[in-house]
């Protein structure tokens, strides 16, 4: 290192400088109490530099302007998968749960080992016998040997696992991460450890918001009208957005926009997770305020960025919303995504819906909304061209979704112009058909379209001139979740009904899977009330044809007829 820094002194930064002069004072503290044995833990870039001995002038002059700041220092207690955690010089521990046992087990071969990795499989319901374990054991050791090991490492132990226990299914290794990789320890710091200005403000907010940390669950009803409750909605929001989730918002039967329900459940390494965001801020305000900044600078994806800005309404942090804002718009004006930008929608509607009660500024959401909406709908037509029948499906989903969101947020111009989407996308024939079907089923729900138009879309999509299995994805986007239309509107059930009856039997043979999948997901009542409809269909045709048939009565076909029956009746003269 000290040959490293001869080399390249452009890389002594300032900084790193006036570091080394505390650590440098830090060690002649130790000399000076006459201490003879004397470690020091540093990187290794720095150790050259506490070995020599600078003028004591030259080392005041680095640090002479530097302002002084009070600090308070902590304990936290370790947990191991914090220890799996890499710091800044990438020394996190891959599996502290195997460095453990070699440290309370050095002679074990494996079999203890192994023992517990069978336990947790068969906690999982995953059948493991002794056989299975003895031969585990038999395979880590002959790959020791083939790799001239003294004894078998986790790698070694993970192969056998895979290939004995799962028969080389890798997938249920991941069970072990948790209980045997990792472990659950915990360690312990005493009670008259200093607390941390993050943790004592935790503490002061609880006391004033009459909350208690408690064991098991407990559920509380919130009225945000009243200023205790909605500040007790802001804290528990600014929890949530330091990834301290000690409450869940859980759906409430008020249809008032003011009520929440939170299910609150408190877990010991909450606390250790809040110690740890100390380096954030002194307050739960000024950590959330770091931490929504450091996601901003390295995310990029929309929907993470709007969903983070509709916790950050939640809690309140009013300074961050104008950067997450701005970091929206810049994202979306050069993304083509039409799913992240659909769905980047959806928790901004959510702000708007409940903007009144947070008291955020609309208009700022407003305008982010109002920009994403139509580089979303810009987009849509086109993403739902040239797919195949999955990519149709996975677009429609988009679709309702970005329709029920539409009509939640109740908004003229937005639903007249997402009507007009709508209308513009039944009428391009370039369309999917399983997205054509389902956009003509809104646009007929919501008035778009009248019967005669749907009536008409339906024949020209059922013609005999169109590729039959276009005419299936068609009908089965029209039909998905819509029994009642066809229970209910007369027009569309004979257009239907004659398509179906038109189909040759080897046609409708063919596409008996697709309309299976189609009518399969309807109700059973539903299913048997069409299933009556089918039968009085036929004998409606059969009455029909009968009907057509011209009557010519013959009387020297009907006099022995006469005859017979006025016999059996008795008036035969």
């Amino acid at each position: 290192m000290g040959a490293l820094r001869e080399e390249l002194p452009q890389t002594n930064k300032i900084n790193d400088l006036q570091r080394e002069v505390f650590m440098r004072k830090a060690l002649h503290q130790a000399q000076n109490e006459m201490f003879e044995t004397i470690v020091f833990v540093c990187g290794a870039w720095h150790a050259p530099m506490l070995e020599k001995t600078f003028k004591q002038k030259d080392e005041k002059e680095l640090i002479k302007n530097l302002p002084k700041v009070k600090v308070d220092s902590t304990w936290i207690p370790w947990t191991n998968d914090r220890l799996m955690f890499e710091s800044g010089y990438g020394a996190g521990i891959e599996s502290p749960g195997w460095y453990a046992h070699q440290w309370k087990r050095p002679d074990d071969d494996g079999t203890y080992w192994l023992t517990k990795t069978a336990r947790i499989f068969r906690k999982e319901k995953i059948d493991i016998s002794s056989a299975h374990v003895i031969e585990a054991v038999r395979l880590a050791h002959a790959l020791c040997d083939m790799r001239n090991l003294n004894k078998a490492s986790l790698y070694e132990m993970q192969e056998a696992t895979q290939t004995v226990m799962l028969m080389g299914d890798a997938l249920p290794m991941k069970l072990l991460k948790k209980d045997l990789y990792v472990g659950n320890e915990m360690g312990e710091i005493p009670e008259d450890a200093p607390k941390s200005p993050l943790q004592l403000d935790f503490e002061k907010q609880l006391k004033s918001l009459r909350l208690k940390v408690t064991e098991g669950e407990q559920v509380i009803t919130l009225d945000l009208r009243k200023p205790l409750d909605l500040q007790k909605s802001i804290f528990l929001n600014r929890l949530n957005l330091l990834e301290i989730n000690w409450g869940n918002i859980v759906g409430v039967s008020s249809k008032g926009t003011f009520k929440e329900q939170w299910s609150l459940y408190w877990q010991p390494q909450m606390m250790i997770e809040l110690i740890a965001k100390s380096s954030l801020g002194n307050t739960i305000e000024q950590a959330c305020v770091l931490h929504i900044k450091n996601t901003v600078d390295r995310n990029t994806d929309l929907q993470d960025l709007s969903q983070l800005l509709q916790l950050t309404i939640a809690s309140e942090i009013h300074p961050a919303v104008d950067t997450l804002i701005a970091k929206m718009d810049e994202v979306s004006a050069g993304s083509a995504d039409v799913e992240s930008l659909c769905r980047s929608l959806f928790p901004l509607a959510e702000v708007l819906k409940y903007g009144n009660i947070r008291k955020t500024n609309q208009e700022q959401i407003e305008l982010i909304f109002n920009a994403i909406f139509y580089r979303s709908t810009l987009n849509l037509s086109i993403n739902c061209m040239n797919i195949d029948y999955d990519g149709a499906s996975e677009m429609m989903k988009l679709i309702l979704e970005f329709n029920k969101m539409l009509l939640m947020l109740d908004h003229p111009i937005y639903l007249n112009d997402w009507r007009n989407e709508l209308k513009s996308i039944c009428e391009n024939e370039y369309i999917h058909p399983f997205i054509l079907g389902s956009c003509f089923k809104l646009a007929y729900e919501a008035d778009i379209i009248d019967k005669h138009e749907t009536a008409q879309a339906f024949a020209l999509a059922l013609s005999l001139g169109n590729d039959v299995e276009y005419s299936v994805y068609w009908l089965e986007g029209f039909l998905k979740d819509a029994a009642v239309i066809l229970l209910l509107d007369e027009t569309i059930w004979q257009i239907v009904f004659n398509w179906v009856d038109s189909l040759d039997d080897a046609h409708f043979l063919g596409l008996l899977p697709i309309l299976r999948r189609t009518f399969g997901l309807y109700a059973k009542v539903e299913k048997e009330k069409l299933a009556q409809k089918v039968t009085l269909g036929k004998q409606s045709k059969v009455r029909e044809n009968q009907a057509k048939v011209s009557l010519e009565f013959s009387e020297d076909l009907a006099l022995p007829i006469i005859h017979t029956f006025s016999k059996l009746i008795g008036i035969h003269k």
